[in-house]
Parts: structure tokens; C-alpha cells; sequence
């Protein structure tokens, strides 16, 4: 798999993150409006994967979370200061949850896979 596809794959997860949210608090589907509340999360994810250098190991359960373990909390602080959204208790664990399973979980789903 070429380095660039795990990337698309992580940030189609905070999309489709982004997008389910919205959907399931009758707040539309607007493109526009997903990629507002995406941005957040995807800006914190990518600041985190250089961080971490995930692109030297992209397909790395173990890289994948220590950039969560920068990334998400660092989207969650973005989105509070810089975006102007709330951070109810409950958001915070299923934004946690959601990209925790998510973004490692594919990773690890992939090693099981490719083990002969």
C-alpha cells in the first residue's frame, strides 16, 4: 500500500466522523459544514502524525496511537479555542472512542490480515 493511502484512509475516518455527528444532531450534511467540523480533528491528527513520524511506519498500530495519544486531544483543544465549539463531556468520549477504535483499529485489522 503506497504511504499516501493510509493517510486518505485517516482522513476519511474524521470526515465520516464529522459527518456522523452532524448527521445524528440534525445538523445537515452540508459539505461545508462536515469539513468545518472535520477540520479540527484533521489538523490536530496531521500535527500529530509529524509529531510522531507516522509516515516513517503509516500502516503501525503502536505509531497510529501515540499520534492519537497527540492528535485527538490536540483536536479537541483546536476545536474549543480556535473553532469556537463546545466540548460536552460526552462529545469528548466519543470523540475519543470513535477515532481511538477507528484510527489504530484499522491498522490492526490490516497486521491480522497480512500475517501469513
Amino acid at each position: 500500500m503506497p504511504r499516501l493511502v493510509p493517510l486518505i484512509v485517516d482522513v476519511l475516518i474524521l470526515a465520516a466522523f464529522a459527518a456522523i455527528g452532524r448527521r445524528t444532531h440534525a445538523e445537515g450534511s452540508a459539505i461545508g459544514g462536515t469539513i468545518t467540523v472535520a477540520a479540527p480533528f484533521i489538523i490536530g491528527w496531521l500535527v500529530g502524525a509529524l509529531m510522531t513520524r507516522l509516515d516513517r511506519a503509516p500502516h503501525s498500530a503502536s505509531r497510529a496511537l501515540r499520534t492519537w495519544a497527540v492528535g485527538v486531544p490536540l483536536a479537541l483543544l483546536l476545536r474549543s479555542t480556535l473553532f469556537g465549539r463546545g466540548l460536552a463531556p460526552g462529545f469528548v468520549v466519543v470523540a475519543l472512542a470513535f477515532t481511538l477504535v477507528t484510527l489504530v483499529g484499522w491498522r490492526l485489522i490490516c497486521a491480522t490480515v497480512r500475517r501469513p
